[in-house]
């Protein structure tokens, strides 16, 4: 298995589907990923949804790999991707938000190719697009790209830029695994420490112009709704990356 991609779904009904329609969209071989949707105790319709695309899509597609996970406690984004990257067998880990989507159908194949040509650790696209909450298309165009050459972690770090964006990256899975990197649990800002361990730690880190993400700023995301807790998260965070250092 080529890829592994994993998506963490909380009352995302919305846009669930489009997620996953952007994914098995790739001109890629279809055999060659496998899509990992860990439903985190949603509480609308997001796993009726997931279930019926699951059963539809093996329907059509007999060899796509569709596996749904369902938490018995809500863990948060964190949690439900550690619980993904436990099971994850690809060679390399993707990381996508279900009210989010991809815009291209040439991710998979950009990203492989450029795993073929370098040698790194994992690989950061430089863009992603902001997206409307009513955001919808039925194709998906391949996108032009650019690649250059690995930098090191300390050129990484020193360009700020989407720096925590989790979900712009392709990773060697062996990579998370030797580096220890698990995401915390039950917290907003988990990404955070997360990325800035990832990305200090790598020797070599692959860049790739390709604007293929579509982000979409949901207003009832956790993160928007502004309470004490939110704030309590942002100093764990912190003091997260202080206790590594």
């Amino acid at each position: 298995m080529k890829y592994s991609i994993i998506i963490p779904a909380y009352n995302v009904e919305k846009y669930v589907i489009q997620c996953l329609d952007s994914i098995f969209a790739q001109d890629y071989p279809i055999d060659e990923y496998e899509v990992i949707v860990i439903n985190d105790c949603s509480t609308d319709s997001t796993l009726v949804q997931i279930e019926q695309y699951q059963s539809q899509l093996v329907e059509h597609h007999p060899n796509a790999n569709l596996i749904i996970l369902n938490n018995d406690k809500n863990i948060r984004q964190g949690g439900a991707r550690n619980r993904g990257l436990k099971i994850a067998i690809g060679k390399y880990v993707m990381f996508v938000d279900a009210d989010d989507c991809w815009l291209s159908n040439n991710v998979l194949s950009v990203y492989g190719e450029y795993m073929s040509k370098y040698d790194v650790d994992f690989i950061d696209a430089r863009e992603y697009k902001n997206i409307r909450q009513d955001y919808h298309t039925n194709t998906l165009q391949t996108f032009q790209y650019k690649y250059y050459s690995p930098v090191s972690s300390t050129d990484r770090l020193l360009v700020s830029k989407n720096l925590c964006s989790v979900w712009l990256s392709c990773y060697k899975r062996s990579y998370l695994y030797d580096k220890i990197l698990w995401f915390a649990e039950n917290v907003c800002f988990e990404d955070t420490d997360w990325r800035i361990r990832c990305v200090a730690q790598a020797e070599r880190i692959g860049i790739i112009d390709l604007n293929f993400y579509g982000y979409r700023s949901n207003p009832s995301a956790t993160t928007k709704v502004h309470n004490k807790k939110l704030l309590y998260d942002s100093f764990l965070a912190i003091d997260r990356l202080y206790v590594w250092v």
